[in-house]
């Protein structure tokens, strides 16, 4: 939380720089795409969820299973550029259908180790006999092994290494523009050390590296949204937008910055009017605010227009509260306002991205931690956030005024019962 309000100077709360680099989580499956089945379905949403959480995920698999279901489709769901692992390792049911001389097959055409439409006979006796007695208690056992070594052989990165991503971290777009020496010179490494950083991540090379990083960073369809890929179809693409916007909205939840949005629930309460301050998407969230803090008794007040943001800013005063909404923070001429209305003796409450321009130029900024790229894809997720904390804010002001404001909101409800048409009850 960011507080420099005109009666809390000096009193500067400032959030501790956070680091850049994921944590990882090992997760060791058997079953992964293309196998299919539940348990497959359990390890690969996992995945897709633990970066929005702040984890980075690296899977070891098998590299040739003997699985008794496959489902493809399942494969477009792993992230083209997530760490995947592959074991070699030996199947014993490849020499159990030796053994038994046959694929068996059950109705749904899927593999069945166990029969019983008929009587087995002395070689089924057999193999079921060394099954039971040898792999206990699984025959996925002869996985272990070779699985433990790969784990162990998957060390964190290097000095270098370290040095390499950092770099990349700080700047991934300038990354993908770079030349290996300015990058190794940036890293304070040599360019051998920086092709075998492109190396441990499977690229052929630093070129190679640089394409994939350049996909990464716009992957999905490009300004529409990042969780979609250009072969969805109605069967997907709907449930991955639902997916992602409820996987934001947990997030934020998570991270709401309480302090802050009590503190904001005192300015509004004691404001004497309120400009709700936004521009594109965000001028949007910003009526939808005015729609709901009409209802509290104080004047309120949003627009559009840049021009019209300032003069308002510059006549402002005590009592006055400008609240801007952005999820980037870094909209030149909201910043410039907002440092504008500070000059005043208004308050300045900001909705934006910590560590921002405009957090910087607000007495109190509600920091929000929306992983949304609006400048390559569709507002989406960031605006459902923004609307969720206004409602928030807006249900705080209601508790505070208690319940005087019943009848208030009440009559508001009342006057639109005359321009709704009857239901067909």
């Amino acid at each position: 939380m960011q507080d420099r309000s005109p009666t809390n100077q000096g009193r500067r709360t400032v959030s501790p720089q956070t680091n850049p680099r994921k944590p990882r989580v090992l997760i060791v499956a058997f079953y992964w795409p293309p196998a299919g089945g539940p348990g497959v379905q359990r390890w690969l949403k996992m995945s897709r969820y633990l970066p929005v959480y702040g984890w980075e995920p690296v899977i070891l698999t098998p590299e040739n299973p003997d699985v008794p279901a496959m489902d493809e489709g399942l494969l477009k769901e792993v992230d083209p550029y997530m760490i995947v692992e592959h074991v070699p390792i030996w199947e014993p049911y490849n020499l159990y259908r030796r053994l038994l001389g046959r694929k068996v097959k059950n109705k749904s055409g899927k593999f069945a180790y166990f029969t019983s439409d008929k009587a087995p006979g002395l070689r089924e006796r057999f193999t079921r006999w060394l099954r039971g007695n040898f792999f206990i208690h699984d025959a996925r056992l002869f996985w272990i092994r070779p699985a433990a070594k790969r784990a162990l052989a998957l060390p964190d990165l290097n000095k270098s290494e370290a040095k390499v991503a950092n770099a990349i971290l700080e700047d991934p777009e300038a990354a993908t523009r770079s030349s290996i020496a300015v990058l190794a010179t940036a890293a304070g490494v040599s360019e051998p050390s920086v092709n075998r950083f492109c190396k441990r991540f499977g690229a052929t090379g630093f070129p190679d590296f640089k394409l994939r990083l350049a996909r990464s960073l716009v992957s999905g369809v490009r300004y529409i949204s990042r969780a979609v890929e250009l072969d969805d179809d109605i069967n997907t693409y709907p449930r991955k937008l639902f997916d992602n916007t409820i996987t934001a909205l947990i997030l934020a939840r998570d991270q709401l910055p309480l302090a802050a949005i009590e503190r904001a629930v005192d300015y509004l309460a004691q404001a004497r009017h309120i400009y709700f301050l936004g521009l594109g998407t965000s001028a949007a969230v910003a009526q939808d605010a005015e729609h709901k803090f009409f209802r509290f008794k104080v004047p309120v007040a949003t627009c559009t227009d840049p021009l019209m943001h300032r003069m308002l800013a510059a006549g402002g005063g005590v009592g006055d509260v400008f609240f801007f909404i952005s999820h980037t923070g870094r909209t030149a001429s909201l910043v410039e306002t907002a440092e504008l209305a500070r000059t005043t003796e208004a308050t300045v409450v900001a909705l934006t991205a910590e560590g921002s321009p405009l957090a910087d130029a607000s007495h109190l900024s509600i920091n929000l931690s929306v992983t949304e790229n609006t400048e390559e894809y569709l507002p989406m997720t960031s605006r459902i956030v923004q609307l969720a904390v206004l409602d928030v804010l807006a249900t705080g002001m209601t508790l505070r005024r208690g319940e005087s404001i019943l009848p208030h909101l009440a009559r508001i409800k009342d006057s639109l019962k005359s321009t709704r048409l009857p239901t067909g009850d």
